[in-house]
Order: C-alpha cells, then sequence, then structure tokens
C-alpha cells in the first residue's frame, strides 16, 4: 500500500512546545489532541503514538479501529512563550485540556463530524482566564486546518 506523508516545517522534528492535533480520517474521523516538548518534537512524538503501546494507538483500538488511514497532523509551535517552554509544563497541559474540551464541542459543527479520542487531565491552571482565551482563538485558527471541514 502507498503511504504519503507530508511534512511542512522542519521544526516539527525539533526541541520545542507543541500542542498538536493527530486527525484520522478513515476508516472513521477521530482527532488526538496532545502536547510535547520533547527532544525529537511532534515526530518523536508521533512515533511514540504510534507504537504497539501507544496512546493513539490503543485509544483507536479502545474506539473499535484496528488499522487508520489518512492521518494529518497540525501543530501549533508554542517557542514564542515563556510559559510553555520547559519540559514538564502545566500551562501546556492546561492549554491541551482546554483545547481538548474545544474540539469536543466543534466535533458535531464540522462537514464531518469526527470524535475526539484522546485523554487529559485538567489542572489548576485550566481555570485560567489567559489560558481559556488563548484556547477559544487557537481553535478556531485550528479547527479550520482540520480535513474534517
Amino acid at each position: 500500500m502507498l503511504n504519503n506523508i507530508f511534512v511542512s516545517n522542519t521544526t516539527v522534528a525539533d526541541r520545542k512546545p507543541f500542542i498538536y492535533f493527530i486527525a484520522i480520517l478513515s476508516p472513521v474521523p477521530l482527532l488526538y489532541v496532545g502536547q510535547t516538548c520533547q527532544r525529537q518534537g511532534v515526530l518523536g512524538r508521533l512515533l511514540q503514538h504510534l507504537d504497539t503501546n501507544g496512546t493513539l494507538r490503543v485509544r483507536a483500538i479502545e474506539a473499535g479501529i484496528d488499522e487508520f488511514q489518512n492521518v494529518e497532523i497540525i501543530t501549533l509551535d508554542l517557542s514564542d512563550y515563556l510559559m510553555f517552554g520547559d519540559i514538564h509544563n502545566r500551562h501546556r497541559e492546561a492549554l491541551e485540556y482546554l483545547l481538548h474540551c474545544e474540539m469536543k464541542a466543534q466535533g458535531c459543527k464540522t462537514r464531518i463530524p469526527f470524535e475526539v479520542i484522546s485523554y487529559v487531565r485538567a489542572n489548576r491552571l485550566t481555570y485560567d482566564f489567559d489560558l481559556q482565551r488563548m484556547a477559544k482563538e487557537l481553535v478556531h485558527e485550528v479547527v479550520y486546518k482540520l480535513p474534517f471541514n
């Protein structure tokens, strides 16, 4: 089977703070929201997700999907914001949680309805007004780039 992988920006393999969205179109539309600041960036994190016990793979199997196709990744580079920078970052985790919740609300509003299958946890920073505002602004930017529209 022929598979195409497109990378539009080489910084996705850099250690930077990212929020990422993994969109799966088939066999059913799914979305995974995650965050990272690991050494190999979003690409390294994607490899972990696709591993046998990877979070994305486990969540897809729980949703009844053994194999998926047509995967797209959208990344938000947060390196311009110092508060998101360190490896274990509560601000980034809070933003991930808020974006996860916002995407769940958007899932039924797109041309192709999708289910959000990521697992996130709230922390005390999820109540931060600035992070909530940022999440609402970012979700509108990201949702139009998803392949579900």
